[in-house]
């Protein structure tokens, strides 16, 4: 079992509605590692 401390701001990005949560969720699912600065340029991408 592995497990990671998950940044406060993942869970707000994961609380916005619609295209930013799948955004960062998909990311996310992408990642081994969480990547702070690659699971915020996917949220802002996502709000353009």
């Amino acid at each position: 079992m592995s497990s990671q401390i998950v940044p406060q701001r993942l869970d707000d990005q994961l609380a916005e509605s619609g295209p930013v949560a799948t955004a960062v969720t998909a990311e996310m699912f992408a990642q081994r590692r969480l990547d702070t600065a690659r699971l915020e340029a996917a949220a802002e991408a996502a709000r353009s």
